[in-house]
């Protein structure tokens, strides 16, 4: 699970004391209309990427350098990719990004440079906001084909700032479902894991309701059809990255503070466990 982010940017956040906001990768890009691939397995289509569900895939049928392309063609800045259900990290993939401007449509520019990620769990590539045409996803395996399960595209939301005290740690937030085998003498015979996901609850307060009306009203309308990835202390814990989705509706509390009407909310959310 990691959040990596591109030089310029580490020093921009790190100067404005916002590298270690809670993170939220809603917003999204991607569909079947403009994504692309350099090489599938007509079984795994790069169309695939369009649907957030894990279960299906993009998969290439070669080890060779190749790329995934999204035409954006947006006014929205894109400043992340976001990936699950990969195999970067066991495949010692290296990946990049590069993006096509409006301002050099025929100049393809690296705005997250090359990186070998450390496992196959959720990963954010963090990078400078950049009006583009297209964004292209370059791929290097070493030792078997890629494939990726989500691919999201898109503008990142920031926290306006951290959560509430009392969280579980992302990498031991795990929810298993167990049968435990005994014998009717009592002896113990073993246990079969037949379910895995990660429970979290992140408890936010003192947000201004103006700023959530604006950075987190979209978000607090789709949630609840849309998953999305997350990091809750990008900067001191960047492997802690995961990808999930609401178990229940996002319902501010507001109260006065200070003459300023701020809200309180909580985030109940199901994980993918790897």
């Amino acid at each position: 699970m990691s959040v990596v982010i591109s030089q310029n940017i580490a020093l921009t956040q790190l100067e404005s004391g916002g590298a270690n906001k809670p993170l939220i990768g809603w917003h999204n890009l991607v569909q079947r209309s403009n994504i692309r691939a350099d090489v599938e397995d007509q079984y795994f289509p790069a169309i695939n990427l369009a649907n957030p569900s894990t279960a299906q895939q993009w998969r290439s049928t070669a080890k060779t350098e190749q790329s995934l392309y999204v035409s954006v063609q947006s006014t929205e800045p894109v400043d992340y990719i976001a990936i699950a259900r990969h195999n970067f990290g066991s495949s010692a993939a290296a990946v990049s990004v590069e993006v096509r401007s409006s301002d050099h449509p025929d100049e393809w520019r690296v705005v997250f440079t090359e990186t070998i990620l450390p496992d196959d769990s959720p990963a954010i590539l963090r990078f400078e906001p950049v009006i583009a045409l297209e964004v292209a996803v370059r791929i290097k395996p070493a030792f078997s084909p890629p494939r990726i399960g989500v691919l999201y595209a898109g503008r990142l939301t920031v926290m306006q700032h951290g959560m509430a005290q009392g969280v579980t740690a992302l990498p031991y937030a795990y929810d298993t479902e167990v049968v435990t085998g005994q014998a009717e003498s009592g002896d113990y015979l073993g246990r079969i894991v037949t379910g895995q996901s990660k429970s979290l609850s992140f408890e936010f307060e003192y947000i201004s309701y103006k700023w959530f009306r604006q950075h987190l009203d979209g978000f607090a309308n789709a949630s609840m059809a849309k998953p999305f990835f997350f990091a809750w202390l990008p900067q001191e814990f960047p492997r802690d990255c995961g990808f999930g989705w609401l178990e229940s509706d996002i319902q501010p509390v507001t109260e006065r503070f200070e003459n300023e009407l701020i809200v309180s909310f909580s985030l109940q959310i199901r994980a993918i466990a790897v």
